[in-house]
């Protein structure tokens, strides 16, 4: 039996930082660059995971459960040492076999799994293309280890551990599941259940509740995205060495994430306009990034609460016209604009770059563009990407990409989609 899902990636067009506070909401548009597992049930009943992504070297892993402890460990075999750790693997699979299945015995049901981790060659930068050759493989080897790739910021670790554990719940269902196996199916009570263990593993694998936008479009695609109250899962993270919680782990983890946390609002980018994306090349460390700007907001109070509600109001304007699709080009335009001071104003403030200075260069030529609507660094900024917003007219296309050629930035092979979380067939 083989279950492959897929996830989409992301972009934050709007709402960058305050989307951190659950008393904002962010705009975010699912781009169909996708991550890719496929789970394969064996024969063999040893309590045994195999891992592997085959666009890395030596990304392989293997996992040995322990049916024994309270709550089940998932245990990285020792026999191969060039291996070094994957807290997303492996945190993945531990919240997910303590979903399915309590600690004691090996279940009479279980089968050993092999998992295979891909995804579109869009999250990262890609060599420069061999003579003879006008296209990369689908999913393009990079010659590297995995963690020496350079990402550009389209949100792959969501999309990858996102899929991962669909793939995996989805197989363990059937699994689990008496009587003749059905067609796996992502039910709207499933997909809530697999959104929030997938934030739960995120989080525990990066050290911290991060605003988990990424993870709400890889399972719900471009959607007006709130923050979870962080103290929902505070109580649930762990380790990945050692993975120590209470006995009632188990029992704590399925009440958690069979509520439904908060709310998520379909959004459609509607059809006269386009979003691009331009690869800078750059790479930025979000994490530092938001640390240095809550300390700014937090030393900086009454300000810094100026700043993110009139940040806030220019979001949420956007918001509306786009979902009510009765706004002029004239007035997002002008929002987006809001958008940039302010944001730029918080650079010189908290002094951090998120829209540095080369990118102001660029945003602000994009801007003079007939047809622009909006343009910016999406989410925490930096040197990812930018993004841009502009009327669905040929012209317009070819001046944008023009003008990013121009400037060494990389029009990237990706777009808007609406559709989130994914079982895919005959892949």
């Amino acid at each position: 039996m083989n279950i492959t899902c897929s996830s989409p990636g992301k972009v934050l067009l709007a709402g960058g930082y305050i989307v951190l506070d659950p008393q904002y909401s962010g705009l975010v548009v699912g781009l169909d660059a996708k991550g890719f597992a496929t789970t394969t049930s064996l024969k063999s009943r040893q309590g045994l995971i195999y891992v592997r992504s085959p666009q890395f070297i030596d990304a392989e892993w293997s996992y040995k459960v322990d049916w024994s402890c309270s709550p089940i460990r998932v245990l990285q075999q020792d026999e191969d040492e060039k291996q070094s750790p994957n807290p997303f693997v492996q945190l993945a699979l531990f919240y997910v076999l303590n979903y399915f299945f309590n600690s004691g015995e090996q279940p009479e049901e279980w089968q050993d799994l092999s998992i295979i981790i891909q995804v579109d060659n869009s999250y990262y930068h890609q060599p420069k293309l061999p003579e003879g050759l006008d296209s990369y493989p689908k999913f393009n080897f990079l010659n590297c280890k995995l963690h020496e790739v350079k990402k550009t910021g389209l949100g792959s670790s969501a999309a990858m551990i996102t899929s991962f554990i669909s793939s995996l719940f989805l197989s363990l269902n059937q699994i689990c599941v008496k009587g003749p196996a059905s067609e796996p199916q992502l039910t709207s009570f499933s997909k809530t259940i697999i959104h929030n263990l997938s934030q739960i593993a995120h989080c525990a694998a990066q050290g911290k509740v991060g605003s988990g936008f990424d993870v709400g479009a890889a399972v719900w695609g471009s959607c007006i995205y709130r923050r979870f109250d962080p103290q929902l899962i505070q109580h649930l993270l762990v380790d990945p060495t050692h993975q120590l919680a209470s006995k009632s782990f188990s029992d704590d983890l399925r009440q958690v994430v069979s509520e439904q946390w908060s709310p998520i609002q379909p959004f459609t980018l509607p059809s006269q306009y386009r979003l691009l994306m331009g690869d800078v090349a750059g790479g930025s460390g979000t994490p530092g990034m938001v640390k240095k700007v809550q300390k700014w907001k937090t030393e900086a109070r009454e300000v810094s609460d100026k700043l993110f509600d009139d940040l806030y109001g220019h979001v949420s304007a956007l918001q509306e016209l786009f979902l009510s699709a009765t706004g002029s080009s004239v007035e997002l335009r002008y929002h987006f604009q809001c958008i940039r001071k302010l944001l730029q104003y918080l650079t010189a403030e908290a002094k951090v770059d998120i829209e540095p200075e080369a990118q102001s260069k660029v945003l602000d030529q994009l801007e003079t563009i007939e047809g622009v609507i909006g343009a910016g660094v999406p989410g925490a900024g930096g040197f990812d990407a930018q993004f841009c917003i502009l009327q669905n007219k040929k012209h317009v296309i070819e001046k944008v990409t023009d003008l990013w050629n121009s400037s060494n930035i990389v029009p990237m092979q990706v777009g808007p989609t609406d559709v989130g979380l994914s079982v895919v067939n005959n892949f």
